[in-house]
């Protein structure tokens, strides 16, 4: 463990790099949530979106925190700038544990295709119950369950996207190529400031 990072009690590594890429799950999820998504068909509550996928694969790629973050954060402001204010606390906890979920479990599971499967199933599992909860809470039983099918569809396309993403982003994560596109355009401020 370096001098600039934390660690929690889950073996949560809190540093520079997971804060950052915490920052952009935020915006991506956001991104992919607000501006792909499809209103749900038999009258429920909310809309399917891709911004699952996203998660997955930052949960995947950054843990439990970078997981739980990106879920609850993107979402949230998803939710808010879609016009569903009052869902967006239950959508910050409800995708919040779910990031966290895929994160953690990820860790152990990951060893093979069934691992990414499961712990997805798992999460999307947690989801479809949250928002069925809601859902039953806020607009009546009837249009919660008849939510679930658009839950049901928004969780399986968004594993069969994250099971198709997760290999690619892994390989330019591992092989830090965002960093390094940083830290050349930086050395060539710095050039330009010494000459």
């Amino acid at each position: 463990m370096d001098n600039n990072s934390i660690r929690t009690k889950f073996d949560i590594q809190i540093n520079t790099k997971t804060i950052a890429l915490s920052g952009i799950g935020i915006a991506l999820c956001f991104v992919v949530t607000a501006f792909i998504q499809i209103p749900m068909f038999g009258g429920g509550s909310g809309y399917i979106n891709l911004g699952d996928s996203v998660v997955f694969v930052l949960a995947f790629l950054g843990g439990p925190f970078v997981g739980a973050v990106t879920g609850g954060g993107g979402g949230f402001f998803a939710d808010l700038y879609l016009g569903y204010p009052m869902y967006s606390g239950f959508t910050l906890i409800i995708k919040g544990i779910m990031g966290f979920v895929v994160g953690a479990l990820g860790r152990i599971w990951l060893k093979s295709i069934w691992g990414y499967i499961y712990t997805m199933m798992i999460a999307s599992v947690w989801m479809i119950v949250g928002y069925f909860l809601v859902d039953a809470f806020m607009l009546g039983f009837e249009v919660s369950v008849v939510s679930i099918g658009g839950n049901l569809l928004q969780f399986v396309i968004n594993i069969l996207l994250a099971i198709m993403a997760y290999p690619t982003v892994k390989r330019l994560y591992d092989a830090n190529i965002v960093e390094k596109e940083l830290m050349s355009l930086l050395n060539i401020d710095d050039k330009i400031n010494k000459g």
